[in-house]
């Protein structure tokens, strides 16, 4: 009894690390974001610069990643003999 409560919490203890460092597409723009920001700072750019390329780069990130997810669930849902 004792060593299933032991697996259990070894279970769910592995099973929360995992969720919590998952690299999720949020996760990754904000380290990006946080890199810009950082280069930014190292070279002075103008404020308003800064504004721009960061709302560039998540624009792009959601265009893309919207669109990989749609590519991939599109040719998921696709009959058999029309992939072929």
């Amino acid at each position: 009894m004792i060593m299933g409560a032991i697996l259990f919490s070894y279970f769910i203890g592995s099973m929360i690390n995992y969720s919590v460092n998952i690299n999720t597409p949020s996760k990754i723009l904000k380290f990006k974001i946080i890199t810009i920001e950082k280069f930014f700072e190292s070279a002075n750019v103008a404020k308003h610069l800064r504004r721009k390329a960061i709302k560039s780069l998540e624009y792009n990130f959601d265009k893309t990643l919207i669109t990989l997810y749609d590519k991939n669930e599109f040719f998921h849902e696709l009959p058999v003999y029309i992939k072929i």
